[in-house]
């Protein structure tokens, strides 16, 4: 939860997933365990988020769940209470906050486990509340939006729709992996099977018509799910 008027938001941080594009480098070891200036990336994360009065965090965890919870356990964040919440099979990022279902709130805050950025929470909570939106998604600017998801939205800022990967190279505002959901988008995930966030819960909220309004959040962001953006991150850190 977030202190302050934000005290009915839960935060989630889905942090369970496989990492596959990353074991030329993580070995077996789950990505939020990787190393970004001699601490695990959700360790880092966290530190971020504390900065901005969460004090409490569910770790949505599936893949590498035991090594996480053993870490948080020997090494435990003073200003952060965290929850775990540990798939009993791989279910999809958004399967895993259906499973996450006893820790939901009035408002959610959910955050991809393998994203750096930074952005004003307070800022984005404001705007979501604002335009009353059932979901809010923070977008970030990168220079080559080919291997990402894109967001086409009206002049409101409301979402009209999402455009899938198209492989054709060029700047613009993607999907951040942010997202401030009310708990009534949250019953829209099946109680059962896998199910993803941005190519089945986003799309499914939309055709229901919900209002789904998206916030340019950060001027750039890195994924460390690919070897070459970790290093790149790992790098620009150690200089």
């Amino acid at each position: 939860m977030m202190t302050g008027n934000h005290s009915t938001t839960t935060t989630f941080i889905l942090a369970g997933g496989l990492g596959t594009r990353l074991r030329s480098l993580s070995g077996e070891q789950p990505k939020g365990m990787m190393p970004i200036d001699g601490e695990p990336f959700l360790r880092r994360m966290l530190e971020r988020l504390a900065a901005q009065d969460v004090r409490e965090v569910v770790l949505c965890l599936g893949y590498g769940a035991d090594a996480i919870i053993e870490y948080f356990e020997a090494h435990p964040l003073p200003s952060v209470q965290l929850h775990y919440s540990i798939e009993d099979e791989p279910r999809g990022t958004a399967g895993a906050l259906r499973a996450a279902e006893p820790f939901w709130s009035e408002h959610n805050l959910i955050l991809n486990g393998d994203t750096e950025l930074e952005f004003a929470l307070h800022d984005f909570y404001h705007y979501h509340r604002t335009m009353c939106a059932d979901l809010s998604i923070g977008l970030a600017h990168v220079d080559d939006a080919a291997r990402y998801g894109r967001v086409r939205l009206r002049d409101d800022g409301r979402v009209e729709t999402f455009l899938e990967k198209d492989g054709i190279h060029h700047s613009g505002l993607v999907n951040a992996g942010v997202y401030l959901a009310t708990r009534h988008t949250l019953d829209a995930i099946p109680r059962a099977g896998a199910y993803s966030v941005e190519r089945e819960w986003l799309p499914d909220l939309l055709q229901r018509d919900c209002a789904l309004y998206a916030l340019p959040i950060a001027e750039s962001f890195v994924d460390i799910g690919t070897p070459e953006d970790y290093l790149k991150l790992a790098n620009r850190q150690v200089k």
